[in-house]
């Protein structure tokens, strides 16, 4: 049986963001419910991850106590990283989910107030396997794309 993982991303923006909502499936569900800037120089989103896999997952955290992530914005069809949380480097475990069941974190990072112009964007965490040496394949980690207009 081949597993996928499916990201859906269904965006409400309260100041900064346009509202889009991809189509989902089964399998690994990753869903931002806001992406926000409550502040000129911070980018907030609230995810849910969603186990369906029929295997147990770990999501790696940061030192901020939420799951690691990298903020992507796509330039000339590439994406390149434009940002990510930086955190005092404490050791935090990693959020385990049996298959089945979901969690719910908010992650943020500041920005200089250039760092995050308008354009596609996407969340990309890091998200491994039962024995948490073994990654889960790269395209299964990121989020479905967003627009941020600010």
């Amino acid at each position: 049986m081949k597993t996928t993982f499916i990201f859906a991303l269904c965006l409400v923006a309260v100041s900064a963001c346009k509202l889009i909502t991809p189509p989902s499936d089964d399998g690994f569900l990753i869903q931002a419910k806001t992406v926000e800037f409550p502040a000129e120089n911070k980018f907030s989103a609230t995810i849910t991850f969603e186990n369906n896999l029929g295997r147990e997952v770990n999501i790696i955290n940061v030192g901020c106590a939420f799951p690691s992530f990298t903020l992507q914005q796509s330039i000339d069809g590439q994406w390149k990283m434009a940002g990510g949380p930086v955190c005092v480097a404490l050791a935090i475990a990693p959020t385990h989910l049996n298959t089945g069941e979901s969690f719910t974190a908010t992650v943020s990072m500041y920005t200089d107030p250039d760092q995050i112009a308008n354009g596609t964007y996407r969340l990309k965490f890091d998200i491994r396997e039962q024995e948490i040496t073994k990654q889960i394949p790269q395209q299964y980690l990121v989020s479905d794309s967003f627009t941020i207009s600010r």
